[in-house]
């Protein structure tokens, strides 16, 4: 995931590999609802297993920011 710190926004990306198309419409939504990194923590996901890869991530990019 690319972000930027300030606001705290998330920016187009590509996924690569075997699951992209179950994923990638998770990242298009929220570039265009113009959410930011704290969306994926925030929001319950239908599939835990793929979607939970998002929240991990946007974790991740919020404490690398406050560091």
């Amino acid at each position: 995931m690319i972000g930027d710190q300030d606001p705290p926004a998330a920016r187009p990306a590509y996924i690569l590999g075997e699951g992209a198309p179950e994923l990638i419409h998770i990242g298009q939504a929220m570039l265009s609802l113009k959410g930011a990194i704290d969306y994926f923590i925030q929001n319950t996901f239908n599939y835990p297993t793929l979607a939970e890869a998002y929240e991990i991530v946007g974790l991740d990019a919020c404490n690398r920011m406050t560091q």
